[in-house]
């Protein structure tokens, strides 16, 4: 059975989801395939975790009419605070003014998941394909792809969005960088005594780095999520002795600022690692996403990073629109591929050297950091530079991308 798109998709993730909203805005027509139905049941839903979405992405999810039913559902950060606990230098940076833009968002993914799996449902130019990919050929003009069942996808393009194992860039023979961080992750949701007042707080600690970030719990702002890179060998004594170990030890480094803390959410662990592809294109083949590149969690860039991905993606299909509707043509990956592979190789780069810096107990590391942080609490240049970094996911603005 053989069926006509201008593009496919591997993946319903996040990425793919957004991917394929951002593109059938613009009147193509998309495959999406994966095995997974597009239904939510929160009782099934195990991922506690949240996304950090930045104002460029807000702007982008506004531009393909998404951002409207996420906005209930997304909390203001207005104020971020970095600490060093081994010293008393912190910085900050912007203003609990309400007046004033708010310098990102945060999202639990349950919710960004169900609003994007609904808008995706009713979108007449994406059709679902609940089967596994098992192969796909390419030629001159387009890509088939073989899915279980004996169905036949034909398109112009192909996009892997199916995460960090993706399958589409093991079937096209693409190299990835690999680095272990010896690291865990921890992330769960807590309840406190006193209001966030939408601040986000890095702290980071001898065990490594911990970030304390609002989110929309209820009208009094009582609800937080934790996102924790533990240390290689400090991590066993948490998961040995439990949900009382991790609570105790956010209550005592929280507490002046959110008073009695409880932990309201099952703590996810994972390990952390970078991922990173050789290449994002191949003929007729674009990575996106984690398939392209899975980073550190600090600073929270890794979705917005695939959400500057996408938008560039969607500029050269919006230039496309109005001809053949062939995203696949060469000139379209070479752009994609030269200027987001800069992006985030420069992204990566600075959030592995931080994450060195500021998870690492070396006794001249820490001078250098708290050094740094009194440099950044007292430089309007580097106060900016940091700020930006942590709202958009760059030191500097790269318009060009």
């Amino acid at each position: 059975m053989k069926k006509n798109f201008d593009i496919a998709i591997i993946g319903s993730g996040l990425t793919g989801l957004t991917t394929s909203l951002a593109l059938s805005s613009l009147n193509y027509k998309i495959a999406l395939i994966d095995p997974k139905s597009l239904i939510f049941k929160k009782n099934m839903y195990s991922d506690n975790r949240t996304t950090a979405i930045s104002s460029g992405s807000v702007d982008f999810y506004k531009k393909i009419g998404v951002w409207k039913e996420l906005n209930k559902y997304a909390c203001p950060i207005r104020k971020i605070l970095v600490e060093e606990v081994t010293s008393e230098n912190r910085s900050s940076f912007g203003s609990a003014n309400k007046k004033e833009s708010p310098m990102g968002f945060m999202i639990e993914n349950q919710y960004l998941l169900k609003i994007l799996l609904a808008l995706t449902k009713k979108n007449k130019k994406i059709v679902k394909y609940d089967y596994k990919l098992l192969d796909y050929n390419r030629t001159k003009e387009k890509v088939i792809v073989t899915l279980e069942n004996n169905v036949s996808v034909h398109s112009k393009l192909i996009i892997g969005a199916d995460g960090r194992n993706s399958f589409l860039r093991k079937l096209a023979n693409i190299e990835v960088k690999y680095k272990n961080y010896n690291q865990k992750a921890f992330t769960f949701n807590v309840k406190h005594e006193k209001p966030h007042n939408n601040l986000a707080i890095e702290k980071f600690l001898e065990e490594g780095p911990l970030a304390m970030l609002p989110i929309v719990g209820n009208k009094k702002n009582n609800y937080s999520s934790v996102v924790w890179s533990c240390n290689y060998p400090n991590y066993f004594t948490f998961l040995d002795k439990g949900e009382k170990k991790v609570e105790t030890l956010i209550q005592n480094y929280f507490e002046k600022i959110y008073g009695k803390i409880k932990i309201v959410s099952r703590i996810k662990t994972w390990d952390l690692s970078l991922t990173h592809a050789k290449k994002y294109t191949d003929h007729r083949l674009l990575l996106l996403g984690d398939s392209a590149h899975s980073i550190h969690p600090l600073a929270g860039q890794g979705f917005n990073l695939t959400l500057r991905g996408v938008q560039k993606l969607y500029t050269y299909a919006a230039e496309e629109s109005n001809f053949n509707k062939d995203l696949g043509k060469k000139k379209y990956l070479l752009k994609y591929s030269k200027r987001h592979f800069l992006d985030a190789t420069l992204l990566i780069l600075v959030t592995d050297r931080l994450n060195f810096l500021f998870s690492n107990s070396n006794f001249i590391l820490r001078k250098f950091r708290r050094k740094g942080l009194y440099l950044f609490s007292k430089s309007n240049f580097t106060n900016k530079l940091f700020k930006n970094y942590a709202t958009k996911g760059a030191l500097f603005s790269l318009k060009n991308f």
